[in-house]
Parts: C-alpha cells; sequence; structure tokens
C-alpha cells in the first residue's frame, strides 16, 4: 500500500468513526428519551398517590368536624340545610356547602373547616420537569459510557480486501462493454434475420470478446441457463443487484427456460440507468438482445419478456477468468 492509498484508508477510517460515533449518539438520545418518560411517568403516579392519600386523610377529618357540628347544632344546620332547598343531610353534599353552612351557624366562634385540596401542584409540570431532568442525566452518562470498537489495524485489512474484491469484481471497462455489444450486434444483424432467434448467438459473441473464452459456443439457450446454475464461474444474483453490478463492469446476463423446447431466451445486461416498466411494475435493468424480432444494444428487459415471464428469468454474474492472452 502507498502512501496515497494509506491516507485514503485513513481518511475513510476517520469517516466510519465519525459515523459509528454519531450512530452511538443517536442511539443514546433515544434511549434517554424512553428513560426519561418513564421516570417522569413514575413521578406523576408517585404524586398522585401522595395526593390521592393527602386528600383522603383531609376529608375524613372534614366529614368528623361537620359530624361533630351536626351532632351539636342540629336543628340550625338541618334549617340551614332547608335554606338552601336540601330537605335531608345526605353525605354527597358539597363540602364547600357544609362549610358555609358551619360558618353561617357559628359566625366567629368558626375558624374555619379543614381544606379538603390534597397536594395537587400541577401534573402536567410536574412531568415536563421530572423529563427534562432524567433526560439531562440519562443522556450525560449514556454518552459518557459511549465505547467505539473500531481498531485501525483491523479496518485497514478489510478496506485493502473490500478494496481487492472491488478490483476483481470490476472486470471490465465501460468502454469495453460497449465495444463488445456494439461488434456483437452488427454481427448478429449481417448473418441473421431481423425475425430469426439469435439471441445466444448475441450474447456468445459478446462475451467471446470480453473473455476470449469459447466454453458457450455452440449452447442454445436453455442449454445456456443450464450451463450458468451449474457452472463455478456463474453466480446467481437477484435483479436488483444486476443493473449495478453492470455499471461496475460486471459481465451479467440473464435468462428464461422454455419447458419442452430449446428455445428459451438470454440476454445480456448492459450498463445505464434502471428504468419503471408498467407491464412489470417495477424498475428494470437494461438488456442486449438479439432474439427474434428484438435486435438492439439496450432496452429495458420487460421488452425482452412479457410480465407473465418476469418470475422466470434468473440473472446471473460471471465470476470466471476474464484474462485474454495475445
Amino acid at each position: 500500500m502507498n502512501e496515497e492509498e494509506y491516507e485514503a484508508a485513513r481518511a475513510a477510517y476517520e469517516e466510519a468513526l465519525a459515523q459509528a460515533r454519531e450512530e452511538a449518539e443517536e442511539a443514546a438520545r433515544n434511549a434517554a428519551i424512553e428513560l426519561a418518560h418513564e421516570a417522569a411517568r413514575l413521578a406523576v403516579e408517585e404524586a398522585r398517590a401522595e395526593d390521592s392519600g393527602a386528600l383522603a386523610e383531609q376529608q375524613q377529618a372534614f366529614e368528623e368536624q361537620w359530624t361533630f357540628f351536626y351532632k351539636t347544632w342540629t336543628d340550625e344546620a338541618n334549617q340551614a340545610l332547608s335554606d338552601r332547598g336540601i330537605s335531608v343531610y345526605c353525605s354527597d353534599i358539597e363540602y364547600g356547602i357544609l362549610d358555609d353552612i358551619m360558618n353561617d351557624v357559628l359566625g366567629d366562634e368558626y375558624g374555619g373547616g379543614v381544606e379538603v385540596v390534597g397536594t395537587y401542584i400541577g401534573y402536567d409540570d410536574l412531568y415536563a420537569e421530572a423529563y427534562a431532568d432524567a433526560y439531562s442525566a440519562a443522556l450525560d452518562e449514556l454518552i459518557s459510557n459511549i465505547e467505539i470498537d473500531l481498531d485501525f489495524e483491523d479496518f485497514l485489512e478489510d478496506f485493502v480486501d473490500d478494496d481487492e474484491n472491488e478490483e476483481e469484481e470490476s472486470n471490465f471497462t465501460q468502454d469495453q462493454l460497449s465495444t463488445a455489444s456494439e461488434n456483437a450486434l452488427n454481427t448478429v444483424n449481417d448473418d441473421y434475420a431481423h425475425d430469426e432467434k439469435a439471441c445466444n448467438i448475441g450474447l456468445r459473441l459478446f462475451y467471446n470478446e470480453l473473455t476470449c473464452n469459447t466454453d458457450l459456443d455452440g449452447m442454445l439457450a436453455n442449454e445456456l441457463v443450464e450451463h450458468w446454475q451449474d457452472s463455478d464461474d456463474w453466480e446467481l444474483i437477484e435483479m436488483e443487484d444486476a443493473q449495478g453490478l453492470a455499471n461496475d463492469g460486471v459481465f451479467v446476463v440473464a435468462g428464461a427456460q422454455e419447458e419442452g423446447s430449446e428455445s428459451g431466451h438470454v440476454i445480456v445486461i448492459v450498463p445505464g440507468e434502471e428504468a419503471y416498466s408498467g407491464s412489470w411494475g417495477e424498475d428494470v435493468p437494461l438488456g442486449f438482445d438479439t432474439g427474434p424480432s428484438k435486435k438492439w444494444k439496450s432496452k429495458k428487459i420487460s421488452f425482452s419478456w412479457g410480465s407473465d415471464k418476469k418470475d422466470d428469468v434468473e440473472f446471473y454474474k460471471y465470476v470466471g477468468d476474464t484474462s485474454c492472452e495475445d
């Protein structure tokens, strides 16, 4: 590794370190939010319980005060109740009314009844205050405990491996792919009629020029798909990966077999931008096709297969030898 490559690795490491730190801090903030909400909820529950207990004690004390008053000044109490349209004393009379009656009857001798107000301090305000305190404390602790386990030497080793894998996978340049597709298409157009079957021929010519291999010679479309399925030189991939690999210089093919027929269909995935297919209902890669009435260098693969065949199409990338000897 030269100095320039080392500096690139160091820059990538610093970026990865910063991203890991950012992700850890985001996770800490989310955890702090949950902890703060729980702490605030418990604070309100505790306050409510305290308020409820205090309120019950105050209610009991007031009712004892009223009971003593009523027994002592029964006639006066009943008259005061009657004046207020209450013919019979019952336990659901508001404390405020009973307090007024005791004050009217006793006058200056009445020093005021027991206040029945609990200890309510505003639960919304309490929740907000408890949440803020708990969030700050939890976040400080979580942030202080963050440890990023990303060793530079290990990162450097992975960085080199990834770079080598990328170089290995990027087999061909855009110019090589473009030239090979154009040459293959020209040859097919010269030798075959527009409506003549030649998808296997165009693919083989494309492949031969890039790899200098002739192992696909003589194979029809169904046989090509079978070969890709069985050969170690080919690796099955998902359709959503096909366009990106082709853009990176990988030789990518697609094929669908026909039951009871030697005339399946095969194409090459070529560099370009995926495009939406209305018939397939999704984005599809671009393909080089030399099938019957399908002689083109690049079109959406939905032009090569109808939507009824989309589930039958398999995609493969070439992972075999790509070195042509002079």
